[in-house]
């Protein structure tokens, strides 16, 4: 209706009628601009539909599977924020900052960044601001895909240089706050634990 009416004031305020009609929204606009297309196709002569998160069940569950990978916040191995950003992310963009042809800080293309964490490895020669390995263990799972049980992919992985905004979230060491909603709608015994994370359970 709200596209309609604005069709229809643009035709007063203007005093002719439009002549294309565009639609742009991202997250809940972007699954706006995709039910739109959808139900509406007449409406819009084109719409850009960003990250519309269409896949809502299992996005859930990929986001409840950040927190057995990473651990307790408490946890010897836990990696904290800044060790992502200004060690993790330092080296991620040492590996794949130039694959664009410019050093800019910025990777333009994080699906050809291929992450290698093992050359973060404390050794002797260096022992500090390093990654001991389990640690880059935990590095490579967060960056994984999200696999279930019959190796079916659920929900794809987080692209490198996402860590700077992810850290304080995805990778801050508490379960997911939706995981109690979901484990009582499931029918999850109440012993159940955040890190026993099995993907039987995809929300």
């Amino acid at each position: 209706m709200s596209t309609v009416v604005g069709k229809q004031l643009t035709n007063i305020f203007y005093h002719r009628p439009h002549s294309k009609a565009y639609f742009i929204g991202c997250s809940l606009g972007g699954r706006q601009g995709i039910n739109a297309a959808d139900m509406f196709p007449g409406d819009f002569d084109g719409i850009i539909a960003g990250s519309p998160a269409l896949d809502f069940n299992n996005l859930q569950s990929w986001r409840a599977s950040f927190f057995p990978n990473t651990g307790f916040n408490t946890s010897s191995n836990f990696i904290s924020a800044p060790t992502w950003i200004n060690l993790i992310h330092r080296e991620v963009l040492n590996q794949c900052d130039h694959l664009d042809g410019v050093i800019d800080r910025i990777i333009e293309d994080p699906t050809v960044c291929h992450f290698r964490p093992e050359t973060l490895l404390c050794t002797h020669r260096n022992p500090t601001n390093c990654l001991t390995a389990e640690q880059v263990a935990i590095v490579r799972k967060v960056l994984s895909p999200l696999y279930g049980d019959d190796g079916t992919m659920i929900y794809p992985a987080m692209q490198p240089g996402s860590e700077v905004k992810a850290a304080a979230q995805l990778y801050a060491g508490i379960p997911f706050s939706n995981s109690n909603v979901r484990k009582s709608q499931i029918g999850v015994d109440s012993e159940w634990s955040h890190l026993i994370y099995s993907r039987t359970y995809r929300f």
